[in-house]
């Protein structure tokens, strides 16, 4: 409630520039989608963003929230533009996070050997530039082995995942 209420104070200001007001929009939103009850609302706010196809980096972060509200095609097709963006600006974090996202939406779609592909790019990339950030694309990782009933497998990948999520300065 009181992140919200800061924000609604950056929202009074008017904010004219594209960029800062994105990144307003897209915490506001992230909080929303966080915030129980707030589901529709974050809903209403993603896709007011992503509807005005701007090519800023903000939107990237934007659209790697797309399987929050979306899945299978519609999910991937705003992931995709969020990757092309990340691209673009060459933003390699958010390029990692965005590969894990679209690997975790193939393996919803039962389509595990991309999803593989993705969480193996997501951690190549995250490992060189935010390596705390590891715990997500392991634990999906882990998943897909117990999926396939490979549990030797996916409890290594759980035991790594704990161990990427427990300090980011575990890499120092």
């Amino acid at each position: 409630a009181n992140a919200l209420r800061v924000i609604q104070q950056a929202e009074d200001l008017n904010i004219k520039d594209p960029r800062l007001y994105v990144a307003l929009m897209g915490t506001k939103q992230s909080i929303l989608y966080l915030a129980p009850g707030h589901f529709k609302e974050a809903k209403v706010l993603f896709d007011s963003l992503v509807e005005k196809d701007l090519n800023i980096r903000e939107m990237a972060l934007v659209y790697q929230s797309a399987m929050d509200y979306y899945d299978g095609d519609i999910a991937l097709s705003y992931l995709k533009k969020g990757l092309l963006l990340s691209d673009e600006f060459s933003d390699l974090i958010i390029k990692g996070k965005i590969l894990n996202n679209m690997g975790f939406e193939h393996l919803r779609c039962g389509n595990y050997q991309q999803a593989r592909q993705y969480f193996d790019d997501s951690v190549a990339i995250l490992k060189e530039h935010q390596p705390h950030e590891l715990g997500f694309p392991y634990s999906n990782i882990a998943v897909l082995h117990m999926i396939l009933g490979e549990w030797e497998q996916a409890l290594d990948n759980i035991v790594e995942a704990l161990f990427w999520n427990k300090s980011e300065y575990a890499s120092l």
